[in-house]
């Protein structure tokens, strides 16, 4: 896989779905093949790399679903009309300074409307993110789990705030739970996010409880 990486890298997208395919002829491919497709759907792949989903056999369930949520996501943002993109990209903005200011309710507010403006799946995790910080533990974890199933760029972050969310209700079951939903993820993200140390990560939305 570090050929491929290294393919990806130089930009030589033929040659990496050459490699790709190759790997599936011969079955060879394995898990590491995911973090790839992610990458590859990330810039605009996806007919290939969806293609490519639906042919391979090799585990992965929540990895397929995340890369296909990608790809779902990404022409659903493309379907969106001029007014739209503009409420949606605007909003990302806005919700990063008013987090950034502790507006947290604000936030929410913003998340909210263009949610339900856009229904793009981010909006939740903005949502999620702010009821977490206004300590609203419930409903933050049932927008968590809800983004989950359609999300794909912060999966990752919203299994860190749903183990915390376990911890701070004092459920160790599901803070295990979650906290291996995390380490099973932990390669797909890799080139994004370390999960090496889950207390360091976690200190960071502490800074604001």
């Amino acid at each position: 896989m570090d050929y491929i990486n290294e393919l990806l890298l130089q930009k030589r997208y033929d040659e990496v779905f050459s490699c790709i395919y190759s790997l599936i002829e011969e079955k060879k491919a394995t898990k590491e093949l995911y973090p790839i497709l992610f990458k590859l759907a990330k810039i605009g792949y996806h007919f290939q790399v969806y293609d490519i989903l639906t042919n391979l056999s090799i585990p992965g369930k929540m990895e397929k679903r995340i890369i296909e949520n990608e790809i779902k996501n990404e022409q659903k943002y493309m379907l969106l009309n001029d007014y739209q993109k503009e409420i949606y990209d605007d909003a990302i903005w806005r919700i990063s300074e008013e987090i950034k200011n502790k507006a947290y309710i604000t936030a929410y507010m913003y998340a909210s409307y263009a949610y339900s403006i856009t229904g793009m799946p981010e909006m939740l995790y903005y949502k999620g993110k702010a009821l977490f910080k206004m300590k609203d533990n419930f409903n933050a974890r049932n927008v968590f789990l809800e983004y989950i199933k359609v999300g794909s760029e912060r999966v990752n972050k919203a299994y860190i705030f749903l183990h915390s969310i376990s911890i701070k209700v004092h459920s160790k079951t599901m803070a295990n739970y979650y906290k291996k939903e995390m380490d099973k993820l932990e390669y797909l993200y890799q080139s994004n996010f370390d999960y090496k140390d889950i207390e360091y990560h976690l200190r960071f939305y502490k800074k604001e409880y």
